[in-house]
């Protein structure tokens, strides 16, 4: 198993609790660096300098949710009224049922915290990637060359 094996893999979300028996969405469990930056771009409206130094914006939630979602969805089952597979795409993700798009993203914006100090623990633990050797050094990572 490699290094980016570790953030692969999606989770299926149910949405037979929503009134929807029988379909699914499928979200990334991680999402790249790449994908947050395009989530945090589109987030972040009227930047501007303050006046005593740094950057202030507005923060635009319902354009956070809706990046987050469209950056995590790969696959669903959703159908339309011919049967057939719908693509996923952002026109498709923006006429789901707010009941629907709140659990997806509910359900990615959980995947996507930091995680606890125990929660990093135990996934070291459980991949035995990046792990001490005992006397503070890990011998199993290379240093970035610059």
């Amino acid at each position: 198993m490699g290094f980016f094996d570790l953030y692969s893999g999606t989770d299926k979300i149910d949405l037979a609790d929503v009134g929807a028996p029988g379909y699914h969405i499928e979200v990334r469990r991680f999402l790249s660096e790449e994908a947050t930056i395009k989530v945090q771009r589109s987030s972040f409206g009227n930047a501007k300098l303050a006046p005593a130094g740094g950057i202030t914006s507005d923060i635009q939630w319902g354009s956070f949710e809706r990046a987050m979602v469209e950056q995590s969805v790969v696959a669903w089952n959703l159908d339309g009224p011919d049967g057939s597979v719908l693509p996923v795409n952002a026109e498709n993700i923006s006429k789901l049922p707010s009941v629907v798009f709140n659990k997806v993203f509910q359900h990615v914006n959980e995947l996507n915290r930091p995680r606890t100090a125990e929660e990093q623990q135990a996934f070291r633990d459980s991949s035995g990637v990046g792990t001490e050797d005992g006397d503070g050094t890990t011998s199993n990572v290379t240093p970035i060359s610059r």
